[in-house]
């Protein structure tokens, strides 16, 4: 079982690597980011994490395992993101009211939840803070078009794809992938609805890559033999996608 030490161990690390791709930490901005104070709660596979109708006054950082913003209509459940460890995954809640999405775990989830007034305090003390939430709201944006695209215009094989490789470099950003694989503890029926396709198609998609011996999935393990090849195959822009910072512009 894991010891209080070792839980807050892997929340200072998987933060301080996230927030050092925005630049170099100097001591005292290292110092204030392992003092934020958290919360940390465990989730298992389909509960939610944040909810709409919650006012939440912390940001929640996923530690460990999959997420996804979702929302619901009368024609069911739609995936709006995939979250990995190292993500705020409610940034903008610093700013609005409420969310205006469900996240919901994917896979057993460790979160910690940071306040508000923390998380602001050291990023107008120190500008790699600051960098980091804009790179955060950035790349919200950047995922909902990519996902926009997906939706209306790729294939099933190619939406795969373009998840897969999304994924990759947002892993490798925080240490938990290579250009070999990563986990990926994800179920069928989940993959699908991620893709908004049904499960038959989502299998499909999945035998398709394999025929092409651009991925191997089994047992919870996501192989990629050929990952140059995987991102051509998905139209993938992987410079944008794996870009270190994010600078506002004055």
């Amino acid at each position: 079982m894991e010891t209080r030490k070792h839980i807050e161990a892997k929340r200072d690390d998987i933060l301080l690597t996230a927030i050092a791709r925005n630049g170099p930490l100097s001591e005292a901005a290292q110092r204030a980011i392992l003092a934020l104070p958290s919360a940390t709660r465990r989730f298992e596979r389909g509960k939610p994490i944040i909810e709409q109708q919650d006012h939440p006054s912390h940001c929640a950082l996923l530690v460990e395992g999959f997420a996804a913003g979702s929302q619901f209509t009368h024609a069911g459940r739609q995936y709006t993101s995939v979250r990995v460890p190292g993500d705020i995954m409610d940034v903008y809640g610093m700013a609005l009211p409420r969310p205006d999405q469900d996240i919901v775990a994917l896979t057993y989830c460790r979160v910690a939840y940071i306040p508000h007034a923390a998380l602001a305090d050291a990023a107008e003390r120190f500008a790699v803070v600051n960098r980091h939430i804009w790179y955060t709201l950035a790349m919200e944006g950047l995922l909902q078009r990519a996902w926009i695209v997906s939706m209306g215009r790729r294939s099933a094989s190619r939406r795969l794809a373009h998840l897969i490789c999304e994924l990759t470099v947002r892993l490798r950003a925080v240490g938990l992938a290579d250009d070999k694989g990563f986990d990926f503890p994800i179920v069928q029926y989940e993959l699908a609805d991620i893709l908004g396709i049904s499960a038959v198609h989502a299998n499909r998609a999945v035998q398709g890559l394999r025929a092409l011996r651009l991925i191997s999935w089994q047992k919870g393990q996501m192989v990629l033999p050929d990952l140059p090849a995987l991102m051509r195959f998905a139209e993938f822009d992987a410079e944008l996608f794996a870009s270190a910072s994010f600078e506002p512009t004055s």
